[in-house]
């Protein structure tokens, strides 16, 4: 009975607005998939509730690393200053301590290591240079890939996020195939005489 009202109904009002049979059922399927897709749509971009202990134990972490670090003007026990591979709240990872020198200072890479060549360098040895961190490293690497070795040292300049001022830093201490940069990409000599 209900099914039958329903039916006449929604002639009713294909023959108001002037639709054949088949317009009208498109009409009924577009509706019908513009509704559920935001019904799909708003259960995918619900938020899933939080325990607010996340949040408190993400933020004395937080508060912890920049006391480290110096940028609360606060000090840190002598027990947590000491461990610096500390595994952050919700990452389930170790992070291992990314600067060799002072805050504020890029890394300096030891120097037994020697220079590092830039077309056999995995990313986490482009990470120990100067100015180079995760995401960079992973763009010097994908640029190696898609485009074969690089021929200079200045050849680096092509890797978005490298300008001259990263280039004359890293010039030092990379090489490419064995052949450091010429003097004209490392910058001026300190403690010379020049020209």
């Amino acid at each position: 009975m209900a099914r039958d009202t329903l039916v006449r109904s929604l002639y009713r009002f294909q023959q108001r607005i002037g639709l054949t049979a088949p317009e009208f059922r498109a009409v009924l399927v577009f509706a019908g998939l513009l509704v559920t897709g935001s019904v799909v749509d708003y259960w995918r971009t619900r938020a899933a509730p939080v325990d607010p202990a996340v949040y408190e134990e993400s933020e004395a972490y937080f508060r912890e690393r920049a006391a480290m670090a110096g940028l609360l003007g606060t000090s840190v026990p002598e027990s947590t200053a000491a461990d610096s591979t500390e595994t952050p709240p919700g990452t389930g990872r170790v992070q291992a301590a990314s600067r060799s020198g002072p805050v504020g200072e890029p890394p300096v890479p030891r120097p037994d290591q020697g220079p590092v060549d830039v077309n056999s360098a995995d990313s986490g040895s482009l990470q120990g240079l100067p100015g180079i961190g995760p995401a960079l490293a992973d763009r010097i690497v994908t640029f190696r890939e898609r485009n074969g070795p690089f021929l200079f040292v200045e050849d680096l300049l092509m890797v978005r996020g490298i300008g001259t001022k990263t280039l004359e830093r890293l010039a030092p201490l990379v090489t490419v195939d064995g052949v450091p940069a010429p003097d004209s990409v490392r910058g001026p000599v300190s403690g010379g005489t020049g020209p």
